[in-house]
């Protein structure tokens, strides 16, 4: 009994130890020091936006019938079409996702929540806003080109 004991007491000692290095490194405790580059896991590609955002998130209305059905995200194929060089409804003069400027490009306008936007920001009221980092992969994926 006293050998289960004593392995007991040495995992405990162990996981303490490993909960103090990981505080002692900085590791936020949400997995982004696993990996995630501080992004939660967010990467900034449009797989990764689907799966994190446009397809968590945005899907709640931009889909076919939505409130947002004019601007599918329901798939990747849909997000890149309805999003990549695509004039904005509201300012056509700017692009939703201008590939290489993230500030001339309104997603960008919308998700920030800028007073130079038409309606509400994006996502809009009840749903809850993006996070800084669903926001900065965005912004990163547009800085690089909003590849496929």
């Amino acid at each position: 009994m006293s050998g289960r004991r004593n392995a007991g007491l040495a995992c405990l000692w162990l996981a303490s130890l490993a909960a103090v290095a990981l505080a002692a490194s900085g590791c936020p405790g949400d997995g982004s020091a696993l990996g995630g580059g501080g992004t939660g896991g967010i990467q900034p590609t449009l797989p990764s936006l689907q799966e994190h955002v446009f397809g968590a998130i945005c899907i709640n209305c931009h889909v076919p019938g939505g409130a947002g059905s004019f601007m599918e995200l329901d798939t990747e194929e849909h997000s890149y079409q309805n999003l990549v060089d695509v004039p904005s409804l509201e300012f056509p003069s700017l692009d939703r996702v201008e590939p290489g400027d993230p500030e001339a490009s309104y997603i960008v306008h919308k998700i920030e929540g800028r007073s130079d936007i038409a309606g509400d920001p994006m996502p809009p009221p009840p749903e809850s806003r993006l996070t800084p980092d669903q926001i900065a992969a965005i912004r990163e994926w547009i800085e690089n080109g909003a590849p496929r």
